[in-house]
């Protein structure tokens, strides 16, 4: 089990998922300074017994799919780890029925998941902006109705494993994110 561990918090490393330790924290006689909040990666995972996509944006997230026998693919772009100016939250839902991992940054998704489609919320796993924005991509929903999976594709090399290779149908631009 500790070599599965190691193996996966290596493979977060070389995927930018988890960064080294920042400094030593202020004393605590002083107040902490105001952090910016930090852009993270999106990787996106695959579990073939499952016919599942996971895209996390949460080292929770990505270790939660590593336990669970799913594969590393890429990354998907980066997020905000905390609310900007200007983004709504990406939400991670899970359907232990179906099996299924979906992220939703637009209410149309939350809603399609909560109400008809038997989700539960598990995590925010970070802020995207819900229009264009200079320098962003569209972070696409794709849905097939033949694995049952839901997947957010924010790189050409996704959209063409989903839409063209793996039969799976665009849904919405559910945020946009940085590359």
């Amino acid at each position: 089990m500790r070599r599965l561990f190691t193996a996966a918090v290596l493979a977060l490393a070389l995927a930018g998922v988890i960064a080294p330790a920042m400094a030593s924290a202020a004393p605590s006689h002083t107040a902490a300074p105001v952090q910016a909040a930090a852009l993270r990666n999106m990787p996106l995972f695959w579990h073939a017994g499952r016919a599942d996509n996971a895209t996390c944006g949460t080292t929770a997230c990505a270790n939660d799919q590593f336990v669970s026998g799913y594969t590393f693919i890429r990354n998907e772009g980066r997020l905000y780890d905390s609310q900007v100016s200007g983004t709504v939250p990406l939400r991670l839902y899970y359907s232990p029925s179906r099996g299924d991992n979906i992220t939703c940054g637009t209410t149309a998704c939350v809603n399609d998941q909560i109400i008809t489609g038997g989700y539960s919320f598990v995590r925010t796993e970070g802020f995207v902006y819900p229009t264009q924005r200079p320098g962003t991509v569209p972070l696409r929903l794709y849905y097939s109705s033949s694995r049952g999976d839901n997947v957010t594709c924010g790189t050409a090399a996704c959209v063409n494993d989903q839409a063209v290779t793996g039969g799976y149908s665009f849904v919405r631009i559910e945020g946009w994110v940085l590359p």
